[in-house]
Protein backbone atom coordinates (compact mmCIF):
# COMPACT_ATOMS: atom_id res chain seq x y z
CA UNK A 1 0.00 0.00 0.00
CA UNK A 2 1.50 3.56 -1.22
CA UNK A 3 0.97 5.85 1.85
CA UNK A 4 -0.74 8.73 1.24
CA UNK A 5 1.82 11.81 1.71
CA UNK A 6 0.80 16.13 1.29
CA UNK A 7 3.14 17.90 -0.40
CA UNK A 8 3.82 20.50 2.46
CA UNK A 9 5.57 17.55 3.96
CA UNK A 10 7.22 16.55 0.94
CA UNK A 11 8.68 19.65 0.48
CA UNK A 12 9.25 20.81 4.11
CA UNK A 13 11.09 17.18 4.78
CA UNK A 14 14.84 17.02 3.62
CA UNK A 15 14.62 13.03 4.00
CA UNK A 16 11.44 12.96 1.13
CA UNK A 17 12.11 10.31 -1.58
CA UNK A 18 13.09 12.01 -4.86
CA UNK A 19 11.59 9.48 -6.72
CA UNK A 20 7.42 8.67 -6.33
CA UNK A 21 5.60 5.84 -8.14
CA UNK A 22 2.36 7.75 -8.20
CA UNK A 23 0.90 10.91 -7.48
CA UNK A 24 -3.00 11.70 -7.32
CA UNK A 25 -4.20 15.46 -7.76
CA UNK A 26 -7.79 16.22 -6.92
CA UNK A 27 -8.30 19.60 -4.87
CA UNK A 28 -11.34 20.89 -6.10
CA UNK A 29 -10.43 22.94 -8.85
CA UNK A 30 -7.07 24.31 -8.07
CA UNK A 31 -5.48 21.19 -9.87
CA UNK A 32 -3.43 23.25 -12.47
CA UNK A 33 -2.00 25.48 -9.54
CA UNK A 34 -0.85 22.53 -7.15
CA UNK A 35 0.86 21.18 -10.54
CA UNK A 36 2.62 24.20 -11.23
CA UNK A 37 3.60 24.34 -7.24
CA UNK A 38 4.82 20.20 -8.03
CA UNK A 39 8.65 20.26 -8.51
CA UNK A 40 8.72 18.24 -11.70
CA UNK A 41 12.42 18.77 -11.97
CA UNK A 42 13.57 17.97 -7.93
CA UNK A 43 10.83 14.81 -7.84
CA UNK A 44 10.66 11.92 -10.54
CA UNK A 45 7.14 10.71 -10.44
CA UNK A 46 6.22 7.86 -12.43
CA UNK A 47 2.64 8.61 -12.80
CA UNK A 48 -0.24 11.14 -12.15
CA UNK A 49 -4.13 10.83 -11.81
CA UNK A 50 -5.15 14.53 -12.62
CA UNK A 51 -9.05 15.48 -12.00
CA UNK A 52 -9.64 17.99 -14.86
CA UNK A 53 -13.30 19.65 -14.12
CA UNK A 54 -14.37 19.32 -17.68
CA UNK A 55 -12.68 22.37 -17.86
CA UNK A 56 -10.84 22.90 -21.19
CA UNK A 57 -8.22 25.45 -20.67
CA UNK A 58 -6.87 23.87 -17.37
CA UNK A 59 -7.17 20.31 -18.97
CA UNK A 60 -5.05 21.71 -21.87
CA UNK A 61 -2.66 23.44 -19.73
CA UNK A 62 -2.23 20.36 -17.46
CA UNK A 63 -1.58 18.11 -20.69
CA UNK A 64 1.29 20.92 -21.98
CA UNK A 65 2.64 21.45 -18.76
CA UNK A 66 3.33 17.60 -18.33
CA UNK A 67 4.23 17.00 -22.06
CA UNK A 68 7.37 19.52 -21.70
CA UNK A 69 8.31 17.71 -18.35
CA UNK A 70 8.09 14.04 -20.07
CA UNK A 71 5.11 12.35 -18.89
CA UNK A 72 2.60 10.77 -21.98
CA UNK A 73 -1.27 11.53 -21.22
CA UNK A 74 -2.45 7.66 -21.51
CA UNK A 75 -5.68 7.80 -20.49
CA UNK A 76 -9.23 9.91 -19.42
CA UNK A 77 -11.87 8.72 -17.40
CA UNK A 78 -14.63 10.82 -16.36
CA UNK A 79 -13.09 13.93 -14.92
CA UNK A 80 -9.52 12.66 -14.76
CA UNK A 81 -6.44 12.56 -16.87
CA UNK A 82 -3.29 9.53 -16.40
CA UNK A 83 -0.25 10.62 -17.37
CA UNK A 84 2.84 8.66 -17.05
CA UNK A 85 6.26 9.53 -17.97
CA UNK A 86 7.19 8.89 -21.18
CA UNK A 87 9.70 5.96 -21.12
CA UNK A 88 7.13 4.16 -19.38
CA UNK A 89 4.50 4.78 -21.59
CA UNK A 90 6.46 3.66 -24.44
CA UNK A 91 6.75 0.36 -23.21
CA UNK A 92 2.96 -0.43 -23.06
CA UNK A 93 0.08 0.17 -26.15
CA UNK A 94 -2.36 2.40 -24.55
CA UNK A 95 -6.11 2.87 -25.63
CA UNK A 96 -6.77 6.69 -24.18
CA UNK A 97 -10.20 6.62 -23.47
CA UNK A 98 -10.11 2.99 -21.59
CA UNK A 99 -7.52 0.53 -20.36
CA UNK A 100 -4.04 -0.67 -21.69
CA UNK A 101 -2.79 -4.01 -23.31
CA UNK A 102 1.10 -5.08 -22.56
Amino acid sequence: MTPHIRRKWVYANPKAPRHIDYVSIDVEGAELDALRGFSLDKYEVDAFTIEHNNEPQKREAMRQLLESKGYARVRSWVVDDWYVRRDLADRYEFNLEWGFRK
